[in-house]
């Protein structure tokens, strides 16, 4: 594997708004998604409670 391999997917995007009516309005909007660390951890315990019920 090298770099060239590699890639990211974010989970967000960039748009770029312009009017039609007026060539210099110019904006940029950044969509991001907020991570926060720990919550797949938290994610696997509750799925892992969901199955223990289940079985019961």
């Amino acid at each position: 594997m090298n770099f060239i391999d590699n890639t990211i997917k974010p989970d967000g995007g960039v748009f770029f708004l312009r009017k039609k009516d007026d060539e210099n309005y110019k904006k940029v909007l950044l969509i991001t998604d907020a991570k926060r660390q720990g919550a797949n951890d938290t994610r696997k315990k509750k799925a892992k409670a969901n199955k223990l019920l289940e079985m019961l």
